[in-house]
């Protein structure tokens, strides 16, 4: 059980960490967009996509005007005429919250999106010998982890592109990637990013013929172990439903959560 101080600290990292990912990505876009200013990061992958890692809102500064906030990401999106997610800080974001809802934004999920922590290095699990865990290191390995995310989150081809169009989205030297395959074809996959002193575990993914058979554990697992093996004192994760249940027994803790609220500007 973590001390209040550490989970203070360990929600400001994740922050930052999320942060963080949001710039690699829109950076790795070919048509990504960022603004940021007056603590806040407004960004769009280039491409529709109902998603809050890929077009939306996050407030970095708790000092920033939730009415402003709201008025600059209706400037943002507006001439892309794109739908958009702004994110909520369970207890740090809550007049941004209220100004959303009283502006009629819907919330995507309550009571929100766990954010779950983990402080130190996981076993690795021993696959079947039918299973095989491979880094991603080439062009081709982040082809077929685009490949999985595309069947796991029913990803469109664009936003793929989109994401994972550069071979630098999964191969740079602050991030570590790896795909579980069975009988040579891509099933699972995991990454790690590492910034504010935390690895952050993101686009976790199972295609879904392959799923309850615990094959995205090992890619879960060792996104883990990369991040400590890259320096980190710590590694974040936002957890999806189904996904939780398997992160509470790797030994993942809840530290926050996080909520999107939908805004459609058509």
């Amino acid at each position: 059980m973590m001390s209040p101080n550490d989970q203070r600290e360990l929600i400001q990292l994740a922050d930052l960490n999320l942060a963080a990912m949001i710039r690699h990505r829109m950076k790795m876009a070919p048509n990504g967009l960022l603004q940021e200013q007056d603590g806040v990061l407004l960004f769009t992958i280039g491409c529709p996509a109902a998603n809050g890692h890929l077009n939306g809102v996050l407030r970095v500064n708790d000092e920033t005007d939730a009415v402003k906030i709201l008025d600059r990401a209706r400037r943002f999106f507006q001439p892309l005429k794109r739908d958009f997610m702004v994110w909520v800080r369970d207890e740090r974001d809550d007049d941004l919250e209220q100004a959303l809802r009283d502006a009629g934004f819907t919330v995507d999920r309550e009571p929100g999106i766990p954010c779950m922590a983990l402080q130190r290095r996981l076993d690795q699990v021993s696959p079947s010998a039918d299973i095989e865990l491979r880094s991603v290191v080439s062009a081709e390995d982040v082809a077929d982890y685009a490949q999985v995310m595309v069947a796991a989150f029913g990803m469109t081809n664009e936003v793929a592109r989109a994401v994972f169009g550069e071979t630098e989205s999964l191969v740079a030297p602050q991030v570590a990637a790896f795909i579980v395959h069975h009988n040579n074809v891509p099933v699972a996959a995991a990454m790690t990013l590492i910034a504010a002193k935390v690895a952050g575990i993101y686009f976790v993914g199972t295609v879904p013929e392959a799923r309850g058979r615990g094959l995205g554990e090992p890619a879960t697992r060792a996104a883990t172990n990369a991040g400590f093996d890259l320096g980190a004192g710590a590694a974040i994760l936002q957890a999806s439903v189904a996904g939780e249940p398997l992160y509470r027994r790797m030994g993942y803790q809840l530290l926050t959560r996080y909520r999107w609220y939908r805004s459609t500007m058509h």
